[in-house]
């Protein structure tokens, strides 16, 4: 293979002639090498199509879900989406057949994409902090700042601007003819004229990729857990709180008779449908038992932002490494020749191409681990293509909520949804 492939395309050699290039791309293959990268390029294609399409699947079907936080996640998994479906394939047919077979168009497309996708997808995860950082420091504007239209118009002003600030990538690349006579192939390589251009190139795409957005994060979350870990009250101004106006029945753990909880008394939604706190006391409406113990909001807003962090922290493991690779090698400071160590400088390379695609499918893991509520997203979303025999007691379960609500909601019950609040995931 050719030397260093840099984060805007395929593959690079600091020589673009063909008189110093003597490599014999036709050589046997090295399958101790591309065995087990072809494995791991399949796994990832797998994991990043099955899991990010059920992402973005959960968050339409399921209710719950619709909230400003969760369709960002869902515009993450899109950008994800689009690395694996076009990205994954075409590293992984370039490592094994060893030249470029794709032509020019799609050399600077595949280009152009391998800069778009991580770029949106941490200037995603800035307008999440952003988002979050709004939504605990000014709580009581939130609901009325933080739309689900405005959230749309984010994630188009996201997807512009990766695209604006993108388009370089598309013009750094080319393909070139290698080797001689009968033994010709053709190679996606880099444009650049002089290694101070293609050294540019790349500094460009990590003060944007890295520098910028990371500080923005650090200044976000910072913000964020400051005023969780200060001893502020989260929650006085933003705790949903409604009288209710029907009987409703404490739950008493020895099995004693319930007893029915006047109308003058309030109710705390910050359980799931049916249950609620009060007093410090699970209580349940009727035919509705409380399962879960409940998280305060101040505990649900930690967990998310805890969640938020792991996302931004793998995104920098996976993708840093790569981008940094491309500046010590291009600087020298790698103790590698691109020339004279081509094999160690493409074993590199391929490794770190896997580390950062890896990205792609760590995302809906992270949400299946740390998210509850994606979780359920994802049960309930799988149970609305199953046949009505195979969604089992959940689905009634499911549906007796459902109708149970239906009849709180015509006595004209004024609960504030759980959903609602600006800490829910």
């Amino acid at each position: 293979m050719a030397s260093f492939a840099a984060p805007g395309g395929e593959s690079s050699s600091r020589e673009n002639s063909t008189s110093d290039y003597s490599y014999d791309y036709f050589s046997e293959f090295d399958w101790t090498v591309l065995g087990p990268s072809t494995a791991t390029y399949a796994v990832i294609f797998l994991l990043g199509l099955i899991g990010n399409g059920m992402v973005i699947f959960a968050v339409h079907r399921c209710r719950r879900l619709h909230t400003a936080t969760c369709l960002l996640l869902a515009n993450l998994a899109l950008a994800d989406l689009l690395l694996t479906l076009l990205l994954v394939p075409t590293k992984l047919a370039v490592g094994i057949l060893s030249h470029w077979p794709l032509g020019e168009a799609m050399c600077r497309i595949v280009a152009f994409v391998n800069a778009l996708s991580p770029t949106c997808s941490i200037y995603t995860m800035v307008v999440i902090a952003l988002e979050r950082c709004y939504a605990v420091l000014f709580p009581l504007e939130t609901r009325s700042a933080i739309t689900m239209g405005r959230t749309r118009v984010a994630i188009l002003l996201v997807w512009l601007f990766s695209f604006a600030t993108c388009t370089p990538a598309f013009f750094s690349k080319t393909t070139t003819e290698m080797g001689s006579g009968a033994f010709r192939w053709t190679v996606c390589n880099e444009a650049w004229s002089t290694d101070q251009l293609a050294l540019g190139y790349m500094i460009y795409m990590c003060v944007l990729i890295f520098l910028i957005p990371i500080l923005v994060l650090i200044v976000c979350y910072s913000l964020i857990v400051h005023r969780l870990y200060t001893g502020r009250k989260l929650t006085r101004h933003m705790r949903p709180l409604s009288a209710v106006n029907i009987p409703l029945q404490r739950l008493e753990e020895d099995g004693a008779p319930a007893t029915a909880i006047g109308s003058e008394d309030t109710l705390n939604c910050l359980g799931s449908e049916g249950e609620a706190l009060h007093g410090g006391t699970r209580v349940s409406y009727s035919g509705v038992p409380a399962q879960r113990p409940q998280r305060t909001e101040s505990q649900t807003l930690q967990h998310i932002v805890t969640m938020l962090i792991v996302v931004v922290v793998v995104f920098v493991l996976c993708w840093c490494p790569l981008f940094l690779f491309g500046i010590l090698l291009r600087q020298g400071l790698t103790g590698l020749d691109p020339l004279n160590d081509e094999e160690t400088v493409w074993k590199v390379s391929l490794s770190l191409h896997i580390l950062a695609y890896a990205n792609s499918c760590m995302n809906p893991l992270i949400y299946a681990f740390l998210s509850e509520s994606f979780r359920e997203g994802f049960m309930q979303a799988l149970g609305t293509c199953l046949p009505g025999e195979a969604r089992g007691p959940n689905r009634r379960r499911t549906s007796q909520q459902s109708t149970h609500w239906s009849r709180l909601n015509t006595r004209n019950m004024s609960v504030t949804s759980c959903a609602n609040s600006p800490h829910r995931l």
